[in-house]
């Protein structure tokens, strides 16, 4: 039963399922974007849907956190 309950969880966290529940990942050449620090105008980016794919181009960014 607890192995069950491990491989539902796992199963929970995969990234499909994630994109399922309404999320994105948006990403940089290729990797996951976590700070747009990193990010510069006129980057092309990827953002990754359950059902497609859309490509962007950054025009600007806010290094402002929801915390401060």
């Amino acid at each position: 039963m607890e192995l069950l309950n491990i491989e539902k969880n796992i199963n929970n966290m995969s990234p499909q399922s994630v994109l399922r529940r309404g999320f994105s990942i948006t990403s940089y050449n290729g990797r996951a974007i976590k700070n747009v620090a990193s990010l510069k105008e006129g980057e092309t980016l990827e953002t990754k849907l359950f059902k497609g794919t859309i490509k962007s181009i950054v025009k600007s960014t806010n290094n402002k956190s929801d915390n401060e």
